[in-house]
């Protein structure tokens, strides 16, 4: 959560950061969470694959649905796309 707060910082993103931790939920859902690298990329993949049609809802009321614009969204996934074809992760994160 923390790598991804501080990407979205770095990438200069609007997008919401309650936005990112419910992202970052749904990425990682059943997976394990101790190989960073690993979980970096699942959540790539995540907003490359389902972000733009993907509904952000908040887990402690589902009758919150967090409104991201479609910018933001493809912004995001652009990002994430460039980050997954990052040969270093110094070029993905500083």
């Amino acid at each position: 959560m923390k790598l991804m707060k501080l990407w979205r910082l770095r990438q200069l993103l609007s997008y919401p950061t309650f936005a990112i931790e419910i992202v970052v939920g749904r990425a990682l859902n059943g997976r394990r969470k101790n190989d960073h690298e690993a979980c970096m990329n699942d959540v790539f993949n995540f907003l490359v694959g389902n972000l733009l049609g993907a509904r952000l809802v908040d887990p402690a009321n589902t009758n919150n649905i967090i409104d991201v614009s479609i910018a933001d969204r493809q912004a995001l996934a652009q990002k994430a796309t460039a980050a997954l074809q990052a040969q270093h992760w110094d070029q993905v994160v500083w």
